[in-house]
């Protein structure tokens, strides 16, 4: 019998098509799998504790509601986070003679950070703990930092059409846009009665035809009427 290793005969030797090492392989991958779902899972929730940590740092301690227009500031001041970073490499990169760009790679990362999240927001939506309602205001406010407590959040989807569209809608009027609203009435109003103007004498013009119509129908129905008159006689 020929002998592969000490004590390990040839026969001992699963053959790589055998049906025991593919159902070992399966497990393997399946395990493997399993491990890359988690490590992706953590990844989100990293990623989202951090945006979810600086929306509670950068809202005042004493705030007890949130508006729209507060969001709305609050997301843009979030997609410009990185600016002061991207000021400060751009500025050693204009120190001395240098040809190539000093942290190009953590640049060029930003600047695709940037564009995905601005997307997202201007289209499908930046996902966030619903702080308008208070109970979801509060949770953040006091939350503290944990992950296994994310799922506790309502989320919801914030785009900036929806959040425009509820900031113009509270906005009471201002000055220069009743002026122009008063403007435009007034115009409106002049065209109306140089309108009127215009048609009166087309009114009296009517109204004399009319007249004169109704009299010449007046003068047939008398000559009519002396003419039965004469044959009868």
């Amino acid at each position: 019998m020929v002998k592969t290793k000490k004590g390990q005969s040839a026969e001992s030797i699963s053959h790589p098509n055998s049906r025991k090492v593919v159902q070992l392989s399966k497990q393997i991958k399946k395990i493997e799998k399993r491990k890359k779902s988690k490590n992706f899972h953590v990844l989100k929730q990293n990623i989202e504790g951090v945006k979810y940590i600086w929306f509670r740092d950068h809202l005042n301690s004493s705030t007890t509601e949130c508006t729209h227009e507060m969001l709305a500031n609050l997301i843009e001041q979030y997609l410009d986070r990185f600016d002061d970073e991207l000021n400060q490499i751009k500025i050693k990169n204009t120190i001395g003679q240098r040809k190539s760009r000093q942290h190009a790679s953590r640049e060029d990362v930003i600047a695709l950070t940037k564009l995905q999240e601005r997307f997202e927001y201007e289209n499908a939506g930046i996902e966030l703990p619903d702080i308008l309602q208070r109970n979801q205001l509060s949770m953040l406010m006091n939350w503290n930092g944990q992950l296994r407590f994310l799922q506790n959040f309502k989320l919801r989807r914030f785009n900036k059409k929806f959040l425009t569209s509820k900031v113009q809608i509270s906005r009471p009027p201002s000055p220069d846009n009743m002026n122009i609203e008063m403007a435009e009435g007034s115009k409106i109003s002049n065209m109306e009665s140089e309108e009127n103007k215009m048609n009166k004498p087309m009114d009296n013009e009517i109204s004399e035809v009319v007249d004169s119509n109704s009299s010449i129908s007046l003068n047939i129905e008398d000559k009519r009427e002396s003419i039965e008159d004469q044959e009868m006689n």
